[in-house]
């Protein structure tokens, strides 16, 4: 892909994409495109790469690195490199069959102007994929949309794997969520008569600052556990499906949800997790499944995730029933949400939970935990 160079700022929208540097803390993106909004005191600044330009074997959908909030670095990868689908037995040609699919065949969807190859604002014509006219497919436009929604912006982009279209959003609000969604459907196939379950596995690379000394807690029901080893969930009924990330010395903190819909893995031999933390290695950009089910095991030992460069694998999940002669409507979306703080008081600078900004009272000086 070519870099796109000083297109121009739209003028009804505060969005705006660049191919120089102008701001003192910014993403480099190379080779690939950069949206920064809004123009004027930028809260986003990341560089996304179209699902046809993503990694190898099977593609990642929408690519987002380099991500700065509001002057800050905060993650440098995100993506979803791993998308199944599993069967019910007797389903789809028989035996409860699965696809490893995969999120780099662009399927063309409605959207215009493109001023650029592979990129859309969708100002005159809106966005419209396989969701709002199911089961059949339409539209001349094949690349990424990137909305100015005012309170927003929002990624979209459309794929194909055999009869499945997949719709990939990241939509980056100004409070500081991110929320990285999937919708799922289908055209008109008699497979589509056949009850299965679909997932996909996320997987963020978090640089707090700009730093790779991160740390991670999964909150609790009532506590918040440092994890300080590789770590998989697989049974959420008695955790909630939360992650914290922070860094010693800052008070940068980024929170990762899992959407209430999103399912669970306890039960489901084929899901396997719900999530894992992991620490960062070249080698592990993807799974080392040769078949069609995931299986990051492998990536799984006692090293530590204490102060280190931090990687999270998120697991969303979601049914769909069989549609009667194989005529498409379901359109399921999932995914899980992100928050970023970059600074806030009370505030935590040794990632002990614990404010470093004290409160004088009844003569002496309190200390009191972080929320």
């Amino acid at each position: 892909m070519r870099r796109q160079l000083a297109l121009l700022p739209l003028a009804a929208l505060a969005l705006a994409f660049f191919g120089a540097a102008a701001l003192s803390a910014q993403p480099t993106c190379t080779g690939v495109n950069r949206v920064t909004w809004p123009t004027v005191n930028p809260i986003w600044d990341f560089c996304w790469t179209r699902p046809s330009q993503t990694m190898q074997p099977d593609g990642e959908g929408i690519r987002i690195t380099e991500v700065f909030y509001r002057g800050r670095k905060v993650w440098k990868d995100g993506g979803i490199p791993v998308l199944n689908v599993k069967y019910a037995p007797g389903g789809c040609g028989g035996g409860g069959l699965c696809f490893r699919d995969w999120f780099d065949s662009e399927r063309s969807f409605t959207c215009a102007p493109s001023p650029s190859t592979g990129y859309c604002t969708g100002t005159t014509t809106p966005v419209s994929t396989v969701c709002n006219h199911p089961g059949t497919d339409a539209g001349s436009f094949s690349g990424v949309a990137v909305v100015d929604k005012g309170t927003s912006i929002k990624l979209t982009s459309q794929a194909q794997a055999g009869w499945y279209r997949y719709i990939a959003t990241w939509e980056f609000f100004a409070d500081g969520r991110i929320h990285p969604g999937m919708d799922i459907t289908a055209v008109n196939n008699s497979c589509v008569a056949f009850t299965h379950r679909h997932h996909a596995y996320w997987r963020f690379d978090f640089d707090l600052d700009g730093n790779t000394n991160n740390f991670a807690e999964s909150i609790g029901p009532a506590v918040s556990t440092r994890v300080m080893t590789e770590k998989t969930w697989t049974d959420k009924t008695n955790e909630r499906s939360q992650w914290r990330f922070g860094r010693v010395g800052s008070s940068t903190r980024a929170y990762v949800a899992r959407d209430s819909k999103d399912g669970f893995a306890d039960g489901d031999t084929f899901g396997k997790i719900d999530g894992a933390v992991l620490a960062y290695k070249s080698t592990e950009l993807h799974d080392s499944s040769s078949g069609c089910d995931i299986n990051i095991a492998p990536f799984v030992t006692t090293e530590s995730v204490n102060n280190t460069d931090l990687v999270l694998w998120v697991h969303s999940e979601t049914d769909h029933i069989g549609e009667p002669g194989g005529i498409a409507a379901d359109c399921s979306m999932f995914g899980p949400t992100i928050k970023l703080r970059t600074a806030a008081i009370p505030a935590d600078f040794n990632g002990d939970a614990t404010s470093e900004v004290k409160l004088y009272q009844n003569g002496t000086w309190v200390s009191f935990q972080v929320p």
